[in-house]
């Protein structure tokens, strides 16, 4: 219970004060009376008279007027004084029972410290709501200081004084502070302090004390700390937490907005409010975002849109808001509650996952290198927004990048073409060697490109990423990603950049697998035909000049075996081809009078001169074998091989000794003389030179060199 002043007095209040004056007036009066009388009486003593009442009492009534009138005025007075008396009872009972009556109203106000203390403080009455929440009994506490109920700490600080200060000052003080009770407990108390005054007073009259009315609010305090607590917690989670946190009112207008839009977009909450969000939010999203916002407000169901959202130093970034509404109790819309998060970095690793889906997909179907770097450049420039992107192999020496085809965006010209890696980085090549990924944010500041910033500037490139993809230790191709503009590249590209490189040299090297198997089974093909065709070639030269069966049987085998020999070295050698001098030991090197320390030409014959040149090495030794020098003991083999400095051809000398007197070309000419003299040199375009000296057969077998598919251009092995 509060009071704006101090309790007026009744009627009751007043009457008693008018009766009481009225009596202590009547008795002066009475006393003056009696004063004068005795001093009348004493005077005529004096003077041996008699005093005016000394008349004999029988005769007073009728011979005294003045005595009688005495009379008179003393019995009036005497009824006022029994009047006065009996309303100053009633007045007294009155006030009992009025201070009675506020008493019970006073301790009945329990939830109310309700008491009085004169200017110093001193306890002048207590109720029963002071008793209960502060402890004391009434009549421990009367006549105390109230200073008893503030903290040692106010009553150190003056509070209590200064309090009553205000109060005398002002009309009145509050405040609310910790109190103590009478247990040294304490609690939060609301406080109201009035001066007591007497409203018959004059206005500058002395207050009569003062009125303090108190109240417990430590539960509500110790609510509001606790709500301030959970707001403050709240807060801090609001702020902390990586999503923007936002309301709006029932029309969409945001009316609150999370600290965390500020860090990101570097604009004030309150700029954000109403439709200000708008103004960071990329131009080309506001109409989709528009869109859903009032497709949520017509029907009430939630929003859930994604968008890009402008950061402090322009760059975007994919974000989300999502919003529900909140409703009263009847259903109807009367706000939104929203929040807003990233997922810039989901939305970028879905669409580089399903890049690379689709790169997989296109790969699968293309078999043309070129074709396969164009789709690789074109998947990796889309998914990080590049300027160029391509795909290149590098020359085996690892100084050259060849690249057929790139993807650009905009106006950034192409770079395909054949380009030196050190015309751009002096230390390019060892960089790509140790098969790491080469990123660069700023090629004008990085140490490493600084002093070729004017060569990368030329094309156009101020970042760059270059990918080497290595086999057995060797840079094989090379992926690049270059902007025009500095760059920080994340882990995230890189591997995205790096997932791509491998890709696309796993299709390539799939699509060359699958061109080199083509290209084997049509060589296959070919040798397999051109094989039997001399298998048959000398099967049926063998039959028409053998008398029998067995005969034939022994010669063509023998061949075959030959034949087989040479196979063998040119399967050794992936059938790339041989030289001379080993076919020459391949099939001579068994005989110990053939001397071959003349041949040691280092070059290579392709395959089909080479297979000739052991047909007709076979055919000259089994001839030599039946009829020449070998047909002797004594008898010798020289073969010397040569190069022709006129026109590269291969020239492979036969000189037999030691055997039988040769008187000149034999009369009929056998499979071996038609083979050498007709069929290799239709085959390979061998030409033989037979020379019947003598002293023994010479032979100089002549193969040029040959530049077609059959038989590739022969230079020296390395």
């Amino acid at each position: 219970m509060t009071q704006d002043g101090p309790p007026n007095p009744d009627a009751s209040d007043r009457r008693v004060a008018e009766l009481e004056a009225e009596v202590e007036e009547l008795r002066r009066a009475l006393a003056r009376r009696d004063a004068v009388r005795s001093a009348d009486r004493a005077a005529a003593r004096r003077k041996g008279g008699r005093a005016p009442d000394d008349a004999p009492r029988a005769g007073r009534g009728a011979a005294a007027p003045a005595y009688q009138a005495d009379l008179a005025e003393a019995a009036a007075e005497m009824a006022t004084l029994r009047r006065i008396a009996r309303e100053l009872e009633e007045s007294r009972a009155a006030l009992r029972e009025r201070e009675a009556r506020l008493r019970l109203i006073l301790d009945s106000a329990t939830d109310f410290a309700i008491f009085t203390t004169d200017l110093d403080l001193r306890v002048t009455s207590w109720n029963e709501g002071a008793r209960r929440l502060l402890g004391w009994e009434e009549g421990a506490i009367l006549g105390r200081s109230a200073a008893l109920i503030f903290t040692p700490e106010d009553r150190a600080a003056g509070v209590p004084e200064r309090e009553r200060a205000q109060a005398l000052e002002t009309g009145r003080a509050e405040d609310e502070r910790w109190h103590l009770r009478a247990d040294g407990s304490r609690f939060w108390g609301s406080g109201l302090v009035m001066p007591l005054r007497d409203p018959a007073a004059a206005p500058d009259a002395p207050p009569l004390g003062l009125l303090q009315i108190m109240r417990d609010l430590t539960g509500r305090r110790r609510a509001e700390e606790a709500l301030r607590e959970s707001e403050e917690h709240l807060r801090h989670i609001v702020e902390l937490s990586p999503q923007i946190l936002w309301t709006a009112d029932r029309e969409g207008n945001i009316t609150a907005v999370g600290g965390r839009a500020r860090q990101l977009s570097g604009i004030a909450g309150e700029e954000m409010l109403g439709e200000g969000w708008a103004r960071i939010v990329h131009p080309d999203e506001l109409p989709r975002l528009f869109e859903a916002k009032a497709r949520a407000l017509a029907t009430g169901e939630p929003l859930d849109v994604e968008y890009r959202f402008r950061l402090a130093d322009g760059s975007y970034r994919w974000m989300r808001s999502r919003a529900y509404p909140r409703r009263d109790a009847s259903g109807r819309i009367v706000g939104w509650y929203g929040t807003t998060e990233d997922i810039h970095d989901r939305r970028v690793a879905e669409a580089r996952l399903a890049a690379l889906v689709e790169l997989g997909d296109r790969l699968r179907e293309l078999g043309d290198p070129a074709a396969i770097a164009q789709a690789a450049a074109e998947v990796i420039g889309r998914g990080l927004e590049a300027a160029r992107a391509g795909y290149g192999t590098v020359d085996p020496e690892e100084r050259l990048i060849r690249i057929e085809r790139d993807w650009t965006r905009g106006t950034a010209a192409s770079f395909a073409g054949e380009h030196r890696l050190t015309d751009y980085w002096a230390g390019f090549v060892e960089e790509l060697r140790r098969g790491e990924v080469v990123a660069i944010g700023d090629t004008a500041r990085d140490p490493r490109t600084a002093s070729s910033a004017a060569g990368f500037a030329a094309v156009g490139v101020r970042a760059c990423v270059h990918v080497p993809v290595t086999r057995e230790g060797r840079v094989v191709a090379l992926l690049y990603v270059h902007d025009a503009a500095p760059r920080r590249w994340t882990e995230e590209e890189v591997d995205f950049v790096r997932g791509v490189a491998e890709r696309a040299w796993a299709a390539t090297e799939r699509a060359q697998a699958e061109e080199r198997r083509a290209l084997l089974l049509a060589e296959l093909n070919h040798r397999v035909k051109n094989t039997l065709a001399v298998v048959q070639a000398l099967a049926l030269q063998t039959a028409r000049s053998a008398p029998d069966l067995p005969s034939f049987v022994a010669a063509f085998q023998t061949r075959l075996i030959a034949l087989a020999r040479a196979h063998d070295l040119l399967t050794q050698a992936d059938w790339r081809g041989a030289t001379a001098e080993e076919m020459v030991r391949t099939e001579l090197g068994g005989e110990e009078r053939a001397d071959l320390g003349g041949c040691a030409s280092s070059a290579v014959l392709p395959p089909v001169q080479a297979l000739a040149l052991a047909l007709a090495l076979h055919e000259l030794a089994t001839n030599a074998a039946k009829h020449g020098a070998l047909s002797t003991p004594e008898g010798r083999v020289s073969v010397a091989c040569r190069t022709d400095p006129a026109d590269g051809a291969t020239l492979i000398e036969w000189v037999e000794r030691g055997g039988p007197a040769v008187s000149g070309p034999p009369i009929r000419h056998g499979f071996g003389l038609r083979l050498l003299q007709r069929g290799l040199a239709r085959q390979a375009g061998m030409e033989a030179e037979l020379r019947f000296e003598p002293e023994g057969l010479r032979c100089t077998l002549r193969l040029p060199v040959l530049a077609n598919a059959a038989g590739r251009a022969r230079r020296p092995r390395p």
